[in-house]
Order: structure tokens, then sequence, then C-alpha cells
């Protein structure tokens, strides 16, 4: 293999590149919530990864380029929480570190993060290993399957389901690590217990919301999409992985750091943030602002 070394991409302010005096493409600085941008020379066939996946994730959404061919492949990453972290570029297979790049990631000026306050009913399912970070009435933690009672203990009338989870993605979609794996496969099954659930005791229904904070979720269009349909509810993922956050009393956290997504509770079709977010007193929610 030639000499792979990286090199400044000139739509990136090159301010935030450092080269030593040699001219050596070392650092990038990548304010939180944004892309860094850079090219790979020489490099054909290197993997890459981040070596802390809460700083730089290696998600395929927010690591462009962890693969390929190119002589001069393109390269961006995500920044995801503030702090320092490694992008390194491998032989596939090969323990072997052969170029790695430097990364840290700022914050925004007094930025903070936001959160959602639920003003209906709402359920909070949280998988094993995970802390009970939030402070609701109705509030379980589901170890073991079958994946299909996971929704059994939700209250007639929910509004807004919380499921709080692991989640990997692979080549044949998410898996979630609650009660006992949610995947493609029996995501129809899952979701279809909520369908019943938005009915109030009076027998009149509303609309309801599911935020999957569970890593990489957002990221399967397919899952996402049948859990939609199948529910009836609006499902809120994040395409990435989901750092933890401290969570006000009665509230969700509102994972936009983590690329959220939006999925309509019809045809399960993306939506828009700013279409979702004018539904909020429909759906019985708001955003406090960090």
């Amino acid at each position: 293999m030639a000499n792979p070394r990286f090199e400044l991409d000139p739509s990136y302010p090159a301010s935030k590149c450092y080269r030593t005096d040699t001219g050596w493409f070392w650092k990038i600085d990548v304010v939180r919530g944004t892309f860094g941008k850079f090219f790979l020379t020489d490099g054909a066939g290197l993997v890459g990864s981040s070596n802390a996946v809460f700083i730089v994730p290696n998600s395929s959404a927010g690591f462009i380029g962890q693969t390929g061919q190119q002589a001069r492949r393109p390269v961006e990453i995500y920044g995801l929480t503030k702090g320092i972290c490694f992008v390194e570029f491998r032989a596939p297979g090969s323990p072997a570190v052969v170029v790695y790049m430097q990364v840290e990631v700022t914050e925004l000026p007094g930025d903070r993060p936001s959160f959602v306050k639920p003003s209906g009913p709402t359920a909070v399912f949280i998988g094993p290993g995970l802390p009970r970070q939030y402070q609701f009435t109705s509030m379980w933690t589901v170890g073991s399957g079958p994946p299909e009672n996971l929704f059994d203990q939700t209250p007639l009338g929910t509004t807004h389901v919380v499921i709080s989870t692991h989640g990997q993605m692979s080549a044949s979609g998410i898996n979630m690590s609650i009660a006992g794996g949610v995947t493609r496969s029996n995501c129809s099954a899952v979701f279809a217990k909520l369908k019943s659930k938005v009915t109030r005791a009076g027998g009149s229904a509303v609309e309801g919301v599911v935020w999957i904070s569970g890593c990489d979720a957002g990221s399967d269009n397919d899952f996402c999409k049948s859990a939609a349909q199948a529910s009836g509810f609006y499902i809120v993922a994040a395409a990435i992985v989901v750092p933890v956050v401290r969570i006000p009393a009665g509230m969700i956290d509102y994972f936009e750091r983590s690329m959220i997504k939006f999925f309509d509770n019809d045809k399960g079709d993306p939506m828009k943030a700013s279409d979702f977010l004018l539904k909020q007193k429909e759906l019985q929610f708001s955003i406090v602002p960090g």
C-alpha cells in the first residue's frame, strides 16, 4: 500500500484543521451536532472506526466513508458529545492502526440538551443493564422475552411510550436488546400490542408517540416504518448512539444530539422535524429548551 494520509476538504474551514510544520494533517475540530470533513488519500480498502463512540459514533449515519476503495476517499464524521477521540483506519481484520486522525468535538456556547414534557399518560420500558433515569409512575425494566409481551403492561389510554434500550445495527437491521430482542422480524407483532392502548377508558381514541432512546434505531427506516404501521403511534428514534444525560422528573430526553428522526403514524413515512413539532398540542407534549 502507498503512504496513507489525510488531506483537507476545501469545503471545511481550514481554521479547524491542524497540520505539523512538515504538513502532516493530524487533527480536526468539530462542533457538536455537525460533521467534520476530510479526505483519506492512498488508503483504499482501509476500514475506519472511532475509539470513543459517544464522541464520534461508528454508526453509518454518523461516520460516512468508513470503507471504500477510492484513492481519495471523502470522510465525514459527526460530533456527538464534547471530547477528544481518534478515528483509526486499519486493514480489514487487522488490529494494527495504519493511520489515525485526532478529533476534538467542541460545544456550542451555552448549548444544553432539550427535553420532552408529556402532558398525556406515559409508560417507560427499560432494557437490561441501563439505569432508571426516568421518573414516571408507569415504569418497567424488561430483560427477558418473549418480545411480543413487551407492551402488555401498558395502561389503557397511554399516549407516550418510552423505550430505553441498547441497540445495534447489522446487515439485517436493528436489534434492540429489550425483552429478549426486538428486531425487524418481530417488530410488527411487538408494536401491534400498542394499537389498543391509546383508547381511553371511556372509549375515545387519541394519538400517541413512541420515543425510542436506543442506539441506531432511527437508522433502520424499515423497522421504524413497521413499528408505526403496526402500532398507529408516531415513532421518534435516535439514528446514532444516545449519550446518557440527567433527565428531570416527568420528562423524556429529546435526543436531537443523536440525529433524531420522526415517522408518521399512518404509513410510517419519515417526517420533517418541523411537521412533527407542529403537532405538540394534539400529541400532548411540549419541548423544554436546554
